[in-house]
């Protein structure tokens, strides 16, 4: 009995025999196609010879749909614009491969290798890329809607302009030293996501998802962040300069130190928020909940504030010069030391608020609110007006109230501006204390006029004594 010898094709790795057609071919050099090549098989053979004309036929024609090169080594090929429609890529090594325009719609790339592959124009919608290796790929202008990309490797890649459109399948993705500037990720579900010091500059992330993202050091300047979801993330060293910031949720967010110099916090929510020191100068914070927000030591001038929630918020040093807080709510608010200097107050509710030592010089307090308020060591003297303000049951101990500058009557006494003031409620205090000064006399004089009554009916006694004492010594 003879026996077979075999040789193994390079082509497709298989075992073929010697004297068999495919033998020759491949005992000559294994150059010329087979009669029984697969569509692997001259897929393989003719990226290994570089013959891309060829493969681009081929590819034009479809004949490479539903390819299986799975484990295939194809790092640093040309597939430039090849149709690799429904093909089984898993697990291939694309490290450096030229992707450019390939058609990898709908395919499964899961584990798949494409560190610093070039992936411009390519169409990867409904790709599977699931814990893929894409770092350093250029992504460039990519449409990646409804790609699977939970727990892709995307660090330092480039995904300038990229389409992520709500795409909900981003968990867990490493962006760390990507390039997103100016990618739309509007309403993208990225709980979790890693974005250290990710260039986010102009991002649309308009409604996205972001619970527990770490955005640690990320640039976020002039990005679009109207309405998304940033509660319980990273955004320490963020830079949030010029952000849309509208209606943003950043409930106990820990920021301090915050960069948002005119962000745009519009309805935002961020309650129990720490922005201590944070730079707010110039932010609209419009209607913006910040119920017992951390403010202590921040730079709120010229900040708008109009009918925001500051209730309980702690605003100790805080810079409120020329701010607008009309309508806003302060009640129980901590402002001691804080600069409110020509603040607008008109019809802010300031309840029980703290305001020991605050600098109110030409605030507005125009029908504001201040009943039970602490106004210990504060200066009012050249508050700009205090018309309509309510000032019931202050608390001002060492306080200057008297208003020697109020716009209604400039250069009059004190007393003259209390009469112009009567529509006011600080005329209450003077009576209030007249009031008291009256009890307190009356108090005196009746203490008086009961000694004095004691004294008159203890005399006639003593002189009773004495005479009876008198008469004994005369026995």
């Amino acid at each position: 009995m003879k026996t077979q010898k075999y040789i193994i094709n390079p082509t497709s790795g298989r075992k073929v025999l010697a004297k068999g057609r495919v033998g020759k071919q491949v005992l000559k050099g294994g150059t010329e196609p087979c009669e029984d090549e697969t569509q692997a098989e001259n897929f393989m053979r003719l990226v290994n010879e570089g013959n891309y004309a060829q493969l681009k036929a081929n590819s034009d024609k479809k004949k490479y749909h539903d390819i299986v090169l799975s484990n295939k080594d194809l790092s640093g090929k040309n597939l430039s614009e090849i149709d690799l429609t429904r093909a089984k890529l898993q697990r291939v090594d694309l490290t450096g491969a030229n992707l450019q325009g390939a058609k990898l719609q709908r395919l499964d790339l899961r584990g798949t290798i494409l560190q610093d592959a070039d992936l411009r124009e390519a169409n990867l919608q409904g790709t599977i890329l699931q814990a893929a290796n894409l770092r350093g790929a250029n992504l460039r202008g990519v449409n990646l809607q409804g790609t699977i990309l939970h727990g892709a490797n995307l660090r330092g890649a480039n995904l300038t302009n990229a389409d992520l459109r709500a795409n909900k399948n981003l968990e867990n993705v490493y962006f760390d030293d990507a390039d997103l500037t100016n990618a739309d990720l509007t309403n993208a579900y990225l709980q979790a996501a890693y974005f250290i010091r990710t260039n986010l500059k102009g991002a649309d992330l308009q409604g996205a998802y972001l619970q527990d993202a770490d955005l640690y050091k990320a640039n976020l300047e002039n990005t679009k962040l109207r309405g998304a979801d940033l509660r319980d993330a990273n955004l320490r060293g963020t830079d949030l300069r010029g952000a849309d910031l509208q209606g943003v949720k950043l409930r106990k967010i820990i920021i301090p130190n915050q960069n948002l110099y005119k962000a745009n916090l519009q309805d935002a929510d961020l309650q129990e928020a720490n922005l201590d020191n944070a730079n707010l100068r110039g932010a609209n914070l419009r209607g913006a909940n910040l119920y017992k927000t951390n403010l202590r030591g921040a730079d709120l001038r010229r900040a708008d504030l109009r009918k925001a929630n500051l209730r309980k918020a702690n605003l100790e040093g805080a810079k409120l010069h020329k701010a607008d807080l009309r309508e806003a709510d302060l009640k129980e608010v901590y402002l001691r030391d804080a600069n409110l200097k020509g603040a607008d107050l008109r019809e802010a509710v300031l309840t029980k608020a703290n305001l020991t030592y605050a600098k109110l010089k030409d605030a507005d307090l125009r029908n504001a609110d201040f009943r039970e308020a602490v106004l210990t060591g504060v200066n009012l003297q050249n508050a700009r007006s205090v018309e309509g303000a309510k000032f019931d049951e202050l608390i001002m101990h060492d306080s200057e109230y008297l208003m020697s500058r109020a716009n209604l009557a400039p250069g009059l006494p004190a007393r003259e501006q209390f009469k112009e003031l009567q529509d006011g409620r600080l005329v209450r205090i003077q009576q209030r204390q007249q009031n008291q000064q009256r009890q307190q006399s009356q108090q005196r004089q009746q203490s008086q006029q009961n000694q004095n009554v004691l004294s008159q009916v203890s005399t006639p006694r003593l002189c009773r004594s004495n005479q009876q004492g008198g008469s004994k010594n005369k026995k």
